[in-house]
Parts: structure tokens; sequence; C-alpha cells
């Protein structure tokens, strides 16, 4: 495992120190020579960045004051912010060209014999944000000589019941490129308090209980151990735990859990654990380096959403945009297009020829498509969407907040299930007991507005105290187009949609669930009834023991404790 900057996990030097890198000689060559590659002509270069007088030989890296210009606004102005926007591009590619030395030295050190791989994978984690240098996994998945990427669970919304394990980056990616992904479980347990009792300073105690989603009990702990192993087997991939401080698996109880997940994970090498998702996320690594510096829209968008992802009843792929040229798309019915605001003419043609078709429900997230290299336009989007965008004129940022229509609260309701077990009716929770809420979306989401203007389409919801539609449908040919202002949807909602949509819902509560072709598991937020949903009729086995639960079945009720896990493995009969 090669290992390397910030927290030998590959992000720049200068993050958390309050500074910028990197104005060294070698990185401004470096900067020209990349501008070449991408440019190839000086006059291809002043077309883009605008500017008559420069050249490759007189480019500079762009100043402190360029990079963190105009943080009241969403997006940089490419007509005018090209030399940042690209600065970025290159700061990013510099983190895999760095490794790329690092792998090839090391596979051709041990005659190719090893397996090698790094820490990497982090955008969704640090919100997209080009300083950290994580967004260029496309570069890096095409190296010959990366076997793995390392990556931990996020440091956020870790919680029991209320969170999950999720991933930092587009996951499906890697084993589209042959590459694995390493889960590395560095969960705490319930020995943090004693563990830190002595620590002088309270508010870093305190702020890393709440990041890091301590457990009250062991059997709490064993829960947190076994969700994580739900994310690995409905994933298909690999995990090691790691003692994050040293200590927190000092318990026999907890070492004994460990030593029944490890043979658990082993036998899964004989089971399919491929991907059963009808739902697939896309995501954009270059679209990052067009917000503003250290932007609060990405931060409050990428990672956030992946919690209510996790939490809507059924398993989802995750790819970046280039990655839908490998994906086999056919059984998925919702794609949704998290943070695509740039697009290239390629990607655009191969989105139209891929995704908008098979009578899919595509959902576009904020302002997708508006960019393309140097320019920005509306249109464009329209173009790409089937739908009216309408950007504002002001860049002003409003507060993304959506207030439902009749027609939003209809189709929330209307795709609630009915329940004709009384018990598990009785015991539904807050999910279906209580009044749908009239205002949806992450309350910390702030950006320039883009609406919509189309009579042609369903208007689901408003800008909250205004009248501007933020959330509409409508239907295309043989696709049917969905837009949303906000793209943090609490799970309920995004659960209607794929409801409408024809994904299959292994679960209608808004518990942590995770699916393979093999595997179930559910983290229960909230204690009572759960029916189980199965696509096929199948045998259900506990995977610790290997006793049958039950055979032949489509559904399964069972009564579950408040933050509960529960893992079962599934066979299909019809293969038996």
């Amino acid at each position: 495992m090669i290992t390397g900057l910030m927290s030998e996990e590959w992000y720049h030097w200068s993050i958390h120190t309050n500074e910028l890198s990197d104005y060294c000689a070698h990185a401004t060559g470096a900067f020209r020579g990349w501008l070449r590659a991408k440019y190839r002509t000086g006059p291809a270069l002043r077309r883009a960045w605008n500017d008559a007088g420069v050249t490759f030989e007189n480019v500079a890296v762009p100043t402190q004051e360029a990079r963190q210009h105009g943080r009241e606004r969403t997006f940089r102005d490419p007509a005018t912010e090209m030399p940042v926007i690209d600065w970025y591009l290159f700061y990013n590619d510099l983190v895999p060209d760095t490794l790329e030395a690092f792998l090839r030295a090391a596979k051709e050190a041990s005659d190719f014999r090893k397996v090698v791989g790094a820490f990497y994978c982090y955008m969704f984690e640090f919100g997209g944000d080009p300083e950290f240098g994580h967004n260029a996994l496309t570069k890096l998945l095409r190296s010959k000589h990366l076997d793995f990427a390392l990556v931990t669970a996020s440091y956020f919304d870790r919680e029991l019941g209320r969170g999950a394990d999720y991933a930092r980056a587009p996951i499906t990616s890697l084993g589209l490129h042959g590459k694995l992904w390493y889960h590395d479980n560095d969960t705490v347990s319930f020995r943090y308090d004693e563990m830190n009792k002595a620590s002088p300073d309270r508010a870093t105690v305190e702020r890393y209980r709440k990041e890091l989603g301590v457990t009250e009990t062991v059997e709490e702990t064993i829960w947190q151990y076994r969700r994580g192993a739900g994310f690995v087997l409905g994933n298909g991939i690999y995990q090691s735990f790691f003692d994050l401080h040293g200590g927190y698996f000092d318990d026999p109880a907890l070492m004994a859990e460990v030593k029944s997940l490890n043979v658990l994970l082993a036998e899964s090498k004989q089971y399919d654990c491929s991907s059963v998702a009808e739902i697939l996320v896309v995501s954009d690594e270059p679209s990052c380096s067009y917000a503003t510096f250290e932007s609060g829209f990405l931060q409050q968008t990428l990672r956030p959403l992946q919690v209510q992802l996790a939490k809507l009843g059924a398993p989802h792929d995750s790819v970046l945009v280039d990655d839908l040229v490998l994906a086999d798309l056919k059984r998925y019915k919702l794609v949704i297009f998290l943070n695509c605001f740039y697009l290239t003419d390629a990607q655009r043609e191969l989105i139209r020829r891929k995704v908008l078709n098979r009578n899919r429900m595509v959902m576009w997230c904020y302002a997708p498509g508006l960019f393309n290299g140097a320019t920005a336009s509306v249109e464009a989007m329209r173009e790409l969407t089937g739908l009216r965008l309408v950007r504002a004129e002001k860049p002003d940022r409003v507060r993304a907040r959506i207030a439902l229509t009749s027609d939003g609260k209809r189709l929330w309701s209307q795709t609630q299930p009915q329940h004709s077990d009384p018990t598990i009716a009785s015991a539904a929770g807050p999910s279906h007991t209580a009044t749908l809420p009239s205002v949806i979306g992450h309350e910390h989401v702030w950006g320039q507005l883009f609406s919509v203007g189309d009579p042609q389409a369903i208007a689901l919801g408003h800008l909250e105290g205004r009248k501007e539609v933020v959330l509409t449908k409508k239907r295309m040919k043989n696709w049917t187009s969905v837009y949303t202002l906000n793209p943090v949807l609490p799970a309920a909602f995004l659960r209607a949609l794929a409801r409408q949509a024809g994904v299959h819902l292994y679960n209608d509560r808004d518990d942590t669930l995770y699916a393979s072709r093999s595997y179930l598991t559910l983290n229960a937020d909230g204690a009572g009834g759960r029916t189980l949903r199965f696509p096929k009729a199948v045998d259900l086995f506990d995977p610790f023991t290997g006793d049958t639960i039950a055979r032949r079945v489509t559904e399964l009720v069972r009564h579950l404790r408040d933050k509960e896990t529960y893992l079962i493995r599934c066979s299909n009969t019809s293969r038996a």
C-alpha cells in the first residue's frame, strides 16, 4: 500500500493550514506542460482563457485572490475565470500522476507479483473541494499498476439507526475498471468514553464522539460491525478492521464478533455478491472545479445525499459520467445525475444514447450540463433535459427548500405502501403515521436559482415562499425527466420516485439497507415490525450459522429493536 501526503491519504499538504499551494517553480512548469497537452496551440489557449496576452511561456499559477474570488457565488464564470478552473483540473491530476510513479515502481520492484494500491476516492467526503486533490479518480482508474483503492467510511452520519456506512466516491466505477474497493473499517466502539476520559481536550472528544457514531454498549457495537459487513456484502467489496486510535477492540465479546464476521466474509466468496441495483447515481469530477472556493453548495449536496440513498429501501450503484460507456444500463430504472454541471459534447451524446430511453426516470440535480469547456449555456441544459430551465438573472443565492404542490404531495402519498398485516401497520413508525411534510430538501443548501418555466411539465414543488417551480416532472417520448433544485431530497420522497419508476423496493422504511444478489442487510431506525420484500422467490439463510430461515418466499416479516442490524443470505430458488 503506497501512502503519502496529508494523513498518508493522498490529499494536498495545504489543507487545514489556512494556506494555499502550490507556487513553486516546479508546479508552474508542470502547469504549463499540462496546458500544452490540453490546448495544443497558443491561439486555442487564448480563446479559452479570453486573454490575448497569455502564452504557454508566461502562464502563472493563479493568485490566492483569484482562487478565492467570488465566494458569494455558486459557480465561477468560465468566460473570465478559466485560468482558475484549469488550475484546479491540473492540481487534481497531480495526485494520480504522482501516485502512478510509485505504483509502477512497486510493481516493477516486485516483478509484478504484488497487489498494489493506495488511499483515494474521497470526492463525496471532501465535498468536491478541488483543493484536496481527490477529484481525478477518472485518471487514476486508467493506471495499469493500481489494483485497489483503500477507502474508509464517511466520518459523518455514522450513528446507528439514523446513520449509515456509505461510499466516499462513485464506488461502482472501480469495479468497471477491474479495481477493488478496499473498505477500511475504522469503526470505534463502546469503549470510546473510557479511552478518552483523561483527555483534556473535551471539545475534540465530543466532536469525534458525534462524528464517529460512538455506540453505548457491546451489543450496539456489534450491530455497528454488522452494518459495516452488510455494506461490504451489498457492494461486493473487501474490508479489514482498523483500530483508529488503539484500544477500541479490547473486549472479548468484540473480538469474538470480529472473528465471526471474518469467517462470514471469507465464506461469502463462494456466493454471488454482484449488484442487483435498479438505481444509478452519476457524478462528475471536473464539475467541482467550476464551483467557487470551498463551495458550500457542493459540501451540502455531495455527501449528505449518500445517507438518504442508503435509506430509500433499495440498493443503488454509483459511477462517474465517463463510465457510462462501460456500464450495462439495462436494469437501471431510475438514474440520478448528481453534480453534472459540466459535460462535454461527447458526454451529452453518450447520455442521450445510453440513458434517455427504455422508459427510465432520469432525475437532474441543479444546473445539469450548464458548462461545456469555457462556455455556459442555459439552452444546452434545456436540450439535454427536455425541460425549459431558467437561470436567475442575479447570482444571489437562495435557500433551496422546496414547498410541495398538490401534485408533489399526491406523488408521495400515492406511492406509500398499504400494509395488510395489522401488526406491521401499527409498528410502522413515523414514516407512515406522520403527516407528510409540505417542505422538503436539505435545509443547508444555498445556490443561485435555476427554476423551470415549462408549461408541459408537472410542477411538484415551488421554491419555499416564492412562485418559481424548482421540482418538476415531464414525460418525454420514451423516458421521464425530473428536475430538482435541491439535490438532497429525503429518503421517503426518493422512495416515492423510485416506486413510480418501477424500482423494486426491499423495504418501505427509512432504515439503512444494503442488498446484493446473495445478501441483504437492514439496520433499523426505530423499533418495530419490518416486511422485507424480494423481487423473486428466494430461500433465506442465517449467514452466521447456515440455518434455514425460510424457503421459497417473496416476503419476510421481522420485528427488530431500535438500531438492530439484521443480516440474511439469499438464494434465488430459480437457480437452485
